[in-house]
């Protein structure tokens, strides 16, 4: 069906009730069911006017421009709404580009930092180990200045003793030569003891007999510090004579003599045989992983 414009704008005014039709359709003196059949029919005939309207085409025309001016509008608010994002994007970009700069930045300061650092840490070491080195050399010089020392402690010592041993040996020859002088007087006493006897006789006037019994007593003075050199000298010889017991014991086949000896000397006896025994153990075991 094709209408005109005019037509439209009339259909239009009917639907809102404007116009000939309202008042056509006004309920009058007439009974109720005309009334509401002649609204239904202009009902009926408004909505036909209507969509006969709507399908016009200046209808279509103008859906067809509302339609693209609405696309249009769509259109432009997305790329204003993009425009926005792409703004908001941009300045994120430039903050995170300050921020990169910025962390790049410290970056090569720390590098910087890192590479005086480390300078810094190798000259500490080398100073270190320079350091370590001195106190290992003299830590030696130490050592070597000590064993020296104590090797000269050592020879002063021996040497102390060796003269000890020396005085000794003088004072037993001379001891012995004393005691040679002594025994050579005492004979002497012995006899002029006799002689005086035989001339006291001789004129009837014998000798006090406790005279002649003092030259076999030992006098006073030297009774103490005899018994002292004596058991002195008895104790000594006793010490070698065990010493060379356990020397010899130790030095017997396969020990068996250590179980001859007194019991308080088995002990020095099997210790001695392990001070002998472990300079030729040290060297087997020496052969043996020189061999392999």
């Amino acid at each position: 069906m094709r209408t005109v414009p005019g037509e439209s704008l009339r259909t239009s005014a009917i639907l809102r009730g404007e116009g000939q039709c309202s008042r056509s359709i006004r309920p009058r003196n007439s009974n109720y069911s005309d009334w509401f059949s002649n609204t239904k029919t202009a009902l009926r005939n408004a909505l036909v006017a209507g969509i006969s309207a709507l399908r016009s085409p200046v209808c279509l025309k103008l859906a067809d421009s509302l339609g693209s001016q609405l696309r249009h509008n769509r259109v432009a608010v997305r790329g204003d709404e993009l425009g926005r994002e792409i703004e908001s994007l941009e300045a994120e970009i430039a903050t995170l580009q300050a921020l990169e700069q910025e962390e790049d930045s410290a970056v090569a300061a720390l590098r910087a930092e890192i590479v005086a650092r480390q300078g810094r840490l190798s000259l500490t070491r080398r100073a270190l180990a320079d350091h370590e080195e001195s106190v290992e050399n003299k830590r030696a010089q130490l050592d070597e200045a000590m064993a020296e020392q104590a090797r000269q402690v050592f020879e002063q010592v021996l040497q102390n003793r060796t003269k000890a041993e020396e005085s000794v040996a003088e004072a037993a020859e001379l001891l012995l030569k004393r005691l040679a002088a002594l025994d050579g007087l005492r004979e002497e006493a012995r006899s002029a003891w006799a002689a005086a006897q035989v001339r006291a006789k001789a004129v009837g006037k014998p000798l006090d007999a406790a005279a002649g019994a003092e030259l076999e007593a030992d006098p006073e003075a030297m009774g103490e510090s005899w018994d002292r050199l004596s058991q002195e000298v008895r104790k000594r010889i006793d010490e070698r004579f065990e010493d060379d017991l356990v020397e010899a014991a130790a030095r017997s086949p396969m020990g068996n003599a250590i179980r001859d000896l007194p019991e308080h000397l088995r002990e020095l006896a099997r210790q001695r045989r392990l001070a002998l025994m472990r300079p030729d153990l040290t060297s087997r075991i020496k052969g043996y992983a020189s061999d392999k």
